[in-house]
């Protein structure tokens, strides 16, 4: 066991924000705090909770975890940045799903709902491209090529939430997604292809 290597000896000192956030969320309080306070927001109002958890650890918590994933400091570079982006996203996926409540009522003002919302799903698409890389199916790859692309377009807001991390998380650029979904297209030419590419 002594001789295994540790997958994080590669990467950077991690950063002292994310630090904090590691320390709270791996705490078996945590999830605790989070179920009490999704178990008390639905028995008492919204802003009568916020008051009286405004200064808990928690809180201060779970809006650091969200004000990071939705808007970055600066572009990711490195694989520690893509690391600590990863996790952050899992957290607020996590939170998101099970608690929808907790991210509604503890979300800074400054974070608009439905684009948080639109961030969550482009991550999913991603994470999607991803693991259809590894796989290495063309026609998965396809799909999710095209479901990215289709995102992307339709959200102008987000685009420069996306080129902040989309090269370093997924290894692939906007620019080099459209290529690679044409030269997909290009290596296919039965009909079986073009009636599934439809």
């Amino acid at each position: 066991m002594e001789n295994l290597k540790d997958p994080s000896d590669d990467l950077e000192e991690e950063t002292e924000r994310f630090t904090k956030i590691r320390e709270h969320f791996i705490n078996p309080s945590f999830l605790s705090d989070i179920k009490r306070i999704y178990t008390s927001l639905s028995i008492s109002k919204g802003c009568e909770l916020k008051k009286k958890i405004k200064n808990q650890e928690i809180t201060l918590t779970v809006k650091f975890i969200l004000e990071h994933f939705y808007k970055p400091q600066a572009k990711l570079s490195g694989k520690r940045q893509a690391l600590e982006f990863l996790l952050d996203y899992y957290i607020v996926e996590l939170l998101n799903t099970n608690y929808p409540k907790v991210i509604n009522e503890l979300k800074p003002k400054k974070i608009d709902h439905l684009v948080l919302q639109n961030q969550l799903t482009f991550m999913g698409l991603l994470l999607t491209l991803s693991k259809e890389t590894v796989e290495r199916s063309k026609e998965g790859m396809y799909k999710s090529i095209k479901n990215v692309l289709e995102f992307y377009d339709t959200q102008i807001g987000l685009q420069e939430w996306i080129d902040k991390f989309i090269e370093i998380i997924s290894g692939h650029t906007i620019e080099g997604l459209w290529l690679t979904k044409e030269s997909i297209i290009c290596s296919f030419s039965s009909k079986a292809f073009k009636i599934w590419m439809e």
